[in-house]
């Protein structure tokens, strides 16, 4: 089993568990990309969960194997546990998520399917906003480029179906054109983090054209 595997083996014990233990939690991050798009596999879990159900879910994490850590990225709570090698990181948001209220990305949440396992995931919108606020904190690094190959596997299946005006209050739109730019400029720099033919390509930068994105 690899890391990939173990994550999402990972992920099913966390869906388990929350079942069992009753806590609640939204998931988001590369694994609700899959949810929407499964073109790759995620190492991380990134999840939101109701403030007054996280000690359930440290108790889980912890008494499963996991260590907890502090600090990082846009603000989260960290747990991590070796494996093989390498390590499986779990980010748990339960104030603040890439700029809003974590509760807002609770209420907005929707049911997807992982590997048969319902799970509440980020909205396609709230997803989209989350997928920007990270690539441009983590622009130029290998996260940072994870976080813009997702953010094409969102686009390539649903950018008529986010709310583009809901995700320019939250990013600002000086960013998101920044970022666009970066994404469809020219095929061959999209495709460094994105396999997409080149009919799509043409029709998602037309798109964004006209809303004024790029």
């Amino acid at each position: 089993m690899d890391i990939y595997d173990k994550s999402l083996e990972t992920l099913k014990q966390i869906i388990d568990a929350g079942e069992e233990h009753n806590f609640r939690f939204v998931l988001i991050g590369g694994w609700a990309t899959w949810a929407y798009n499964p073109y790759m596999k995620s190492r991380d879990i990134d999840l939101v969960v109701h403030k007054e159900d996280y000690w359930k879910m440290k108790n889980f994490l912890l008494s499963s194997g996991f260590s907890e850590t502090y600090g990082g990225h846009l603000g989260k709570k960290g747990f991590a546990m070796l494996y093989g090698g390498d390590k499986i990181e779990i980010d748990v948001y339960d104030e603040t998520v890439a700029g809003f209220d974590a509760g807002k990305a609770i209420k907005n949440a929707v049911e997807k399917v992982i590997d048969d396992k319902q799970v509440m995931v980020a909205s396609i919108t709230d997803l989209a906003t989350m997928k920007l606020k990270s690539a441009i904190d983590r622009m130029g690094s290998a996260k940072g480029e994870k976080d813009l190959s997702d953010l094409l596997a969102i686009l390539d299946r649903h950018f008529k179906d986010i709310n583009w005006n809901v995700v320019t209050e939250t990013v600002g739109k000086k960013e998101i054109t920044g970022v666009m730019r970066i994404l469809f400029s020219d095929i061959r720099q999209s495709q460094k983090f994105y396999r997409m033919d080149f009919k799509k390509f043409r029709e998602m930068k037309k798109y964004f054209k006209k809303i004024k994105l790029i």
